[in-house]
């Protein structure tokens, strides 16, 4: 059976998340402790049954948007993109990213899943506001959401605990209006 396409860049084609995406290499991305310097994933042991009853969600949640990064030189499984905790009300939403497999990193796979999906966001479902935490000492990521337009909004400060040392989160947010000045279009109100 063929992937689902939902959005389609060069390097990668981003589409919903499938029950055989399950049982790859997605849950090892979730408990592997070596690669999980920034973010939360594996804190908590997860296993399938988790994993499973989060995918079941996803197909009626619509707070999420919750896509499957495929690279499309191979057609694997190497990460997965979101916009989460949608509000349609006031039209913002929370962008996370993973690619998981280490392999995968630094290839522009990240990259260009970013540009997709703030262009999903933006042009699609109709938000105005995408924003991010991102820990302040992840250089690699920082640099990443600048290059594509966010901007450092905030501070949290000592807000993640690692291996006993504390980081500042910096909080980064990108408006629809920014987001199409940096395409060179204008936007009417």
């Amino acid at each position: 059976m063929s992937p689902i396409a939902f959005l389609s860049g060069t390097k990668v084609t981003l589409r919903p998340l499938e029950r055989r995406d399950i049982d790859g290499a997605y849950p090892s991305w979730l408990n592997d402790q070596n690669s999980d310097r920034y973010t939360e994933h594996a804190i908590f042991p997860r296993n399938i049954d988790d994993i499973l009853r989060y995918y079941e969600g996803l197909r009626t949640d619509r707070s999420i948007l919750h896509l499957a990064i495929i690279a499309r030189e191979n057609g694997h499984h190497v990460g997965n993109v979101s916009l989460q905790s949608i509000d349609w009300v006031s039209r913002h939403a929370e962008f996370a990213i993973l690619i998981g497999e280490e392999e995968a990193r630094g290839k522009g796979f990240g990259t260009e899943a970013i540009h997709l999906t703030l262009d999903h966001g933006f042009n699609r479902l109709n938000l105005n506001r995408i924003w991010l935490g991102v820990n302040a000492e992840n250089t690699t990521a920082l640099t990443l959401y600048h290059r594509a337009g966010f901007k450092k909004e905030g501070l949290m400060r000592q807000h993640i605990i690692r291996e006993g040392r504390a980081f500042d989160m910096i909080i980064m947010g990108l408006l629809a209006s920014d987001f199409y000045a940096l395409r060179g279009e204008r936007v009417e109100a």
